[in-house]
């Protein structure tokens, strides 16, 4: 049995992580409220952007345009993989990961050739290690992502599509479902897809009729840039959210096993103190009844 001492060390070390892993606990509550809240608020937003986009499409089916188009005979895929650039979020960071794994077999035994664009570092070694090609790796997006904060990864992203030639881009992130729940999602970027969805919600396009000027070709060419930077926008807002409650659930778990590991110390404290006051009486007694 550990000597007293031993136990107290533990104890002051098991207590020094319970505060650390409960403060990062209140601070995950308080970002991952506010990054909830306004992941929830941009959906209604997202949702509608795409509803403009399907009147334009319908309103002039005979439209064309590479985004919307893409690249048939090309055989590549550029794949945007959001994880975060910090730790202790229990496995989150791994979920992304093992499911674009999967999804990257799937497109090779297609016959794609893959290429990456990181938002996040968590997933960088792994993807080196797999010798994929890596564009750029974007860091800093965390917490409370701006829409200007996000247009060097979409201006990035469409200049690639252009230029590299991609039949695809896809998104891999995790999609916000609850404090408790997260899931990962995929999602194509481009070419864009009628029907597009927003976080499981279907675009529903109404009965109403826009009139657009100058014409259909122009609002197109101007509204798909800025719809990109939505689609991207929500994607990490979406991460970003999960990432805090993984985060937050992740360390109230940590807090709750440091407090059974003290409880169980204080115990074994109490059992060795005692053996010990035990051990002390029976040689006092033995050492009295020698004298007599």
């Amino acid at each position: 049995m550990p000597s007293t001492r031993d136990i107290k060390r533990r104890q002051k070390s098991v207590s020094n992580t319970k505060q650390v892993t409960k403060a990062m606990e209140m601070v995950a509550a308080s970002k991952m409220r506010k990054s909830q809240l306004i992941a929830t608020q941009s959906r209604p937003y997202s949702k509608k952007a795409v509803s403009v986009l399907e009147h334009i499409k319908m309103g002039a089916p005979d439209i064309k345009n590479l985004f919307l188009d893409g690249n048939p005979e090309s055989k590549k895929l550029l794949a945007i993989v959001v994880t975060s650039d910090k730790g202790l979020c229990g496995g989150l960071n791994s979920a992304v990961i093992r499911e674009s794994t999967k999804v990257f077999e799937q497109y090779k035994n297609d016959g794609y050739e893959i290429e990456l664009l990181l938002v996040g570092t968590k997933s960088k070694p792994h993807f080196e290690r797999m010798g994929l090609t890596i564009h750029e790796t974007f860091r800093g997006v965390g917490d409370y992502v701006t829409p200007e904060e996000i247009k060097p990864i979409s201006q990035f992203l469409q200049e690639k599509y252009k230029t590299a030639k991609f039949n695809k881009v896809i998104a891999i992130y995790t999609e916000f479902i609850s404090t408790i729940k997260q899931k990962v999602a995929q999602r194509q970027i481009l070419p864009m897809e009628k029907d597009q969805k927003v976080s499981g919600q279907s675009s529903v396009v109404s009965g109403q009729e826009y009139i657009f000027e100058p014409s259909p070709q122009t609002v197109l060419e101007n509204l798909i840039p800025f719809l990109i930077d939505i689609y991207i926008y929500h994607i990490i807002l979406e991460s970003n959210a999960s990432e805090h409650s993984a985060r937050m659930v992740a360390m109230k778990n940590a807090s709750d096993s440091a407090e059974n590991i003290l409880d169980e110390l204080t115990l074994s404290y109490n059992k060795a103190r005692q053996s010990a006051i035990t051990n002390e009486i029976t040689e006092i007694t033995a050492g009295v009844e020698a004298l007599k």
